[in-house]
């Protein structure tokens, strides 16, 4: 009975180390920032990280981008490198945005780390003063006073006649 006993705790001790050997991750560090802070929807933001690794090759930005109503399929961004471990990429936000999320995923080798999920709230889009669509021009006073002449034109015209 104690062989037994002895024999299902080595295979569960086995079993445990086998498990946490293979969820071993590397060592590398990956640190990230965004510019600006709070994006507006519509412009471009600027991502940055620094990974801690000498066999890094290739780090991705991951961003998901939603409106009020839905979010969109993430999108994979290839950063380029700045040196010293160092990568940035650009990305347009949506005009419709209203937060995105992002990681950035390194290559180091040949194994994904990543960074957690950031949550990101996004400014409104402007434009010109005003919020979304196109500009919100139309007729004023120009046209009135338009309508208005033609229309005393006409008039003028017809008692000549």
């Amino acid at each position: 009975m104690k062989t037994s006993k002895l024999t299902a705790a080595l295979g569960i001790n086995m079993l445990l180390l086998l498990i946490l050997a293979t969820n071993v991750q590397s060592t590398s560090v990956i640190s990230t920032t965004h510019d600006p802070a709070t994006p507006t929807a519509g412009l471009n933001v600027t991502f940055y990280a620094t990974v801690e690794n000498e066999n890094i090759s290739q780090v991705t930005l991951w961003i998901e981008e939603c409106s009020k109503t839905i979010c969109r399929l993430p999108k994979e961004v290839a950063m380029t490198s700045t040196g010293d471990s160092s990568y940035a990429t650009t990305y347009k936000l949506r005009k419709d945005s209203t937060y995105f999320r992002y990681k950035i995923v390194a290559q180091v080798d040949g194994e994904d780390v990543e960074t957690e999920v950031y949550n990101i709230t996004v400014n409104p889009y402007q434009n010109n003063g005003t919020s979304g669509g196109e500009s919100q021009k139309t007729p004023g006073f120009e046209v009135a006073l338009a309508v208005t002449t033609l229309a005393m034109v006409a008039f003028i015209v017809r008692k000549r006649s």
